[in-house]
C-alpha cells in the first residue's frame, strides 16, 4: 500500500516525467538516473512512514477503554454545546 501512495504522489510523478523527458545520463551512465529513481521513492516512503509511527502511539492510547471514554466525553461536550450555541443563536 506504501508503494501504491508514493506511485500516486503528484510530485513523484511530476520527477518522474522530468527524469524521462530531460533524458537524464544517457545510456552509457545509468548510475545517476537509478540513485535518481531510487532518492524520488525513498524520499515519500520516508516521510510516509514517519506519519504512520508519529500516528501510532496516539492511536494506541486513544483506542484503550480510558481513550474511549475520553474521545465519548470530549465529542458529547462538543455536541452539547454546538447544540445551545445554536439554540442561543436563533
Amino acid at each position: 500500500m506504501l508503494l501504491a501512495i508514493t506511485c500516486l504522489n503528484p510530485t513523484t510523478l511530476t520527477y518522474f516525467a522530468a527524469l524521462v523527458l530531460g533524458g537524464g545520463a544517457g545510456p552509457e551512465d545509468p548510475g545517476p538516473p537509478v540513485v535518481f529513481v531510487a532518492v524520488v521513492f525513498a524520499a515519500p516512503a520516508s516521510w510516509q512512514l514517519a506519519l504512520v509511527a508519529a500516528g501510532s502511539a496516539p492511536g494506541r492510547i486513544v483506542s484503550g477503554p480510558r481513550g474511549r471514554l475520553m474521545t465519548t466525553v470530549a465529542s458529547s461536550t462538543m455536541v452539547i454545546g454546538l447544540a445551545a450555541a445554536t439554540a442561543l443563536s436563533r
